[in-house]
């Protein structure tokens, strides 16, 4: 399977549209109680790494439905709805342990909220505030995905899927996976259903392969970032997005 599995027909641009920009529309509303929200979760991610062995602390988050104690959104649990964020927790573990900074420079800042070392808790705060789409029903918006890494200096670029195609059929898909770090990949659950909801992941790039992370089973290792696109689902998926992130 590729990352050219499908036609990008009418329908599909249409649909893409129609969903972009829901999330441009309705992902300006802060959830009022994301104070409490983060004194809740910090509590939260105290037990969460407690209960993880010691080759999983201090590395990604692989498993969504182990996030049951975390509250993110009006009325919703991090296991539902957190993909998104997950995938810039994971993006950011990654560039961070391959940038070289020491962590005395990531001191937290409440003033702008954000550094380059965030937990858990606070990136689910941050996006409380800019970003959650509905109040947490459909997650959280790709947009606020890009301004968050913008915000941090590093240089991010997207496509859409008629965009992906053009760069599989170009052969120069290469290009685009060399160019970047580390990957924000979101996918239709169902290319013929959008009631399966969206799903986002994070691609690393690592000894010469790419990982898949968070896919609803265990990392996937890729020859080709193509092919960690193609093979979401056993290819039953569709890319929506795909945002590469690269250090400054």
């Amino acid at each position: 399977m590729t990352g050219k599995e499908k036609k990008y027909k009418l329908s599909d641009r249409i649909k893409d549209a129609f969903v972009l920009l829901f999330y441009r529309c309705f992902s300006f509303f802060p959830v009022p109680k994301r104070m409490l929200h983060l004194q809740r979760n910090m509590e939260a991610w105290e037990k969460y790494r407690l209960s993880q062995s010691e080759q999983e602390k201090g590395g990604y988050i692989e498993r969504q439905k182990e996030l049951s104690g975390f509250a993110y959104g009006t009325r919703y649990l991090a296991d539902y709805n957190s993909c998104e964020v997950i995938a810039v927790y994971n993006a950011l573990h990654f560039l961070q342990k391959n940038s070289g900074i020491s962590e005395s420079e990531m001191i937290f800042s409440e003033e702008t909220g954000m550094h380059r070392e965030m937990d858990f808790p606070q990136l689910l705060c941050f996006f409380e505030k800019r970003g959650i789409t509905c109040g947490g029903a459909f997650g959280t918006s790709p947009y606020a995905l890009l301004r968050f890494f913008c915000l941090l200096g590093y240089w991010v670029t997207s496509c859409r899927f008629g965009e992906w195609n053009r760069l599989c059929d170009t052969d120069t898909v290469e290009k685009f996976a060399e160019e970047n770090d580390a990957f924000l990949f979101m996918a239709y659950n169902d290319a013929r259903s959008i009631r399966a909801m969206i799903h986002t992941m994070c691609i690393t790039k690592e000894n010469g392969g790419y990982v898949r992370h968070n896919d609803f089973s265990e990392p996937k290792r890729f020859p080709a970032l193509k092919d960690a696109v193609g093979e979401y689902r056993n290819g039953k998926s569709r890319m929506l997005l795909m945002i590469g992130i690269r250090q400054s």
